[in-house]
């Protein structure tokens, strides 16, 4: 199994509260999206291999942004992250 970066950022009270917004510049690092769809389900590893499902998701509308919606939360409280870092 091959693991790199993606991206990093420093977490927003959004990030931590909501949903993740990943920069637009790490989508060509994912798998490509379906025809007509506008999300991603994939599987993220840990710097300890513990695998996370996520679902990322392209925001329709004038500023959309891809953001990592299903399972983010439940991986932000479980790492303990906070606003900030």
């Amino acid at each position: 199994m091959s693991i790199f970066k993606i991206f990093s950022k420093k977490l927003t009270k959004t990030d931590v509260e909501n949903r993740l917004s990943v920069t637009t510049k790490s989508l060509s690092s994912f798998p490509p999206f379906g025809d007509h769809q506008n999300y991603l389900d994939i599987l993220v590893a840990d710097d300890e291999g513990h695998k996370w499902p996520f679902r990322l998701v392209l925001c329709r509308g004038r500023y959309g942004k891809p953001v990592l919606s299903v399972g983010w939360l439940h991986f932000v409280r479980t790492k303990q992250l906070q606003s900030g870092f």
